[in-house]
């Protein structure tokens, strides 16, 4: 019997000890997370300071040369905004990509933490049965799997040699 609870116990701390890895995996892909968003956010606000000293430049060289905003000016203004306006929609994009794949790699975790609790668990279950069963040299078929001849002998077609030719 102590061999049972010493194979429950044994299965227990397995699960324990898988159980603070899988957090320690979540805990590092959250912060992991954090990293990126910060650094997303200091991407975006690079990004913004160039955008404003550029549509400052060039409203500053249309104002220094007397154009007053109209016409070819203004369309390449415009032109130069649709540039910057689809270039900041990829980057946003590539951002929240980066953040979905790190939300993905920590359900992944999760599951896996899951699945493995339940393999240890029926593991240490069939442990502590077949300890349970044979002793400590465990190995052997368990008593309810041996076949025993009173068995056999007490079946209805026991008796019925004939038909295969014994």
């Amino acid at each position: 019997m102590s061999w049972v609870i010493t194979a429950v116990v044994a299965g227990v701390v397995k699960m324990s000890a898988d159980a603070r890895q899988a957090d320690a995996q979540v805990n590092e892909l959250k912060e992991q997370k954090k990293q990126e968003k910060l650094e997303a956010t200091g991407r975006e606000l690079t990004r913004r300071e160039e955008i404003n000293r550029r549509l400052a430049a060039s409203v500053v060289g249309f104002a220094g040369s007397g154009i007053k905003g109209e016409g070819t000016p203004s369309s390449i203004a415009l032109e130069n905004a649709k540039d910057i306006s689809q270039s900041e929609g990829v980057e946003t994009l590539s951002d929240r990509l980066r953040q979905a794949q790190i939300d993905r790699q920590i359900n992944n975790v999760r599951s896996a933490a899951k699945s493995q609790k339940v393999m240890t668990i029926l593991d240490t279950a069939l442990t502590a049965y077949t300890l349970g069963a044979d002793g400590p040299s465990g190995g052997g078929t368990p008593s309810w799997a041996q076949g025993g001849g009173a068995e056999v002998a007490s079946s209805p077609y026991a008796n019925n040699v004939g038909f295969f030719g014994g």
